[in-house]
């Protein structure tokens, strides 16, 4: 089992979470909390911190393309 949390840091709770099997695609778990976010939070604007283990050209750019600012730890 594998569980996907997006955390807010300054109100310290979670704004969406999930499980799922035990192999499963930390970066898409990532996009459907970041959709899934905008329903909870509304369009205001935030910065998604990332642990290692993101570093992909390909889910930098869809980070981008939903103008979305986000900061990864490598």
């Amino acid at each position: 089992m594998g569980i996907s949390c997006l955390y807010d840091t300054i109100n310290k709770m979670i704004v969406d979470c999930s499980i799922n099997r035990w192999k499963f695609s930390e970066r898409e778990q990532a996009l459907l909390h970041i959709e899934n976010m905008a329903k909870v939070i509304g369009i205001h604007p935030c910065v998604i911190i990332f642990d290692r283990g993101y570093p992909s050209a390909e889910f930098f750019i869809d980070l981008m393309d939903r103008r979305q600012k986000f900061l990864v730890r490598l």
